[in-house]
């Protein structure tokens, strides 16, 4: 009898170790008290639901793919903070890559947007990048990060608030606009349920992506970084011919 307690003892402790590990890796009052604290100098931020849950995904679910994003960021970030810089913007505007692509700079959407910004093709040329069947600077980490830039500031200039700002460049100023006619207000939280599912589910993943820039260590996340080759390498401008063939 004492033998059948130890091994029901021993099971329970086993199978209950990964839920303690989980509840550890994500303690809600812990995360609620850092996300009020958190100086997001974009938006203020705020927990619900739709936060709870990307915040679940890159921290519990999905935490290899939060390890690679924080890996990728000491390529991507210096790029997008002298931009950040050069137009004054809100420093945190960093982490709207992370929401786009992950900070893949040759992600695909499977609507055709391209690239760390996800910029789709017209867009893309309207901002000033050159598309064609050559070349395709979306996948340009600094120009199309120069074009995202002014394109977030245009749209922060028309609505005059961060949020519906994001959420512009995500569904388009005139999904942006008719829902604040619809709902008669200016405030994000407010016209939310008038914009589509994705726009409206945009900020809160952007709120998300802030937090875990901003706290991964405290969640024990290891980034994982890319191959030293890769963050040593450097980038040219190519405006002739130019050919990799070699006879040898």
């Amino acid at each position: 009898m004492l033998a059948k307690n130890l091994i029901v003892s021993l099971l329970l402790c086993v199978l209950t170790m990964p839920l303690l590990a989980f509840n550890e890796e994500f303690n809600e009052v812990e995360v609620i008290e850092r996300l009020n604290k958190m100086d997001c100098d974009v938006i203020k931020p705020r927990y619900t639901v739709i936060v709870k849950g990307y915040l679940k995904n890159y921290l519990l679910w999905n935490r290899p793919k939060a390890e690679r994003i924080i890996g990728r960021s000491v390529l991507y970030f210096p790029i997008f903070e002298e931009y950040i810089k050069k137009y004054n913007m809100p420093e945190d505007l960093k982490y709207l890559s992370v929401v786009e692509s992950a900070l893949d700079p040759v992600a695909m959407s499977r609507v055709g947007a391209l690239g760390l910004w996800q910029f789709m093709p017209e867009t893309g040329l309207e901002v000033g990048l050159k598309i064609n069947k050559y070349i395709d600077e979306r996948q340009d980490p600094r120009k199309s990060t120069d074009a995202a830039m002014r394109y977030l500031r245009q749209q922060y200039r028309h609505f005059g608030s961060w949020e519906l700002a994001l959420a512009a460049y995500n569904g388009g100023s005139g999904r942006v606009s008719r829902a604040i006619k619809r709902g008669r207000s200016k405030n994000f939280w407010t016209i939310r349920k008038y914009l589509p599912t994705e726009t409206a589910n945009y900020v809160p993943a952007f709120i998300a992506a802030c937090y875990v820039g901003h706290h991964f260590e405290e969640h024990g996340i290891k980034p994982t970084l890319p191959e030293l080759d890769y963050q040593i390498t450097e980038t040219i401008t190519v405006y002739d011919y130019l050919t990799f063939y070699s006879p040898f």
